[in-house]
């Protein structure tokens, strides 16, 4: 299923599919195998700030990532 709002059945569905990941101080960058963009331009704005800091990871783009299987 692809909604995320709240149904009479489903009452607590928004709480459900929200994802959050909690880091302490910081994550190794090795840890990090791709960063979700939703937009070409976006996409192309975490490229450029990855490049700045000589860092590379995989950017890829989706729309749908909670559905997506990327």
């Amino acid at each position: 299923m692809t909604k995320w709002s709240n149904t009479p059945e489903d009452p607590d569905r928004q709480r459900r599919k929200q994802a959050e990941y909690m880091v302490k101080e910081q994550v190794p960058v090795d840890c990090i195998a791709y960063i979700l963009a939703y937009s070409e331009n976006t996409k192309q704005k975490i490229q450029s700030l990855l490049q700045e800091a000589g860092v590379e990871i995989p950017v890829k783009i989706s729309k749908r990532a909670y559905y997506d299987h990327v």
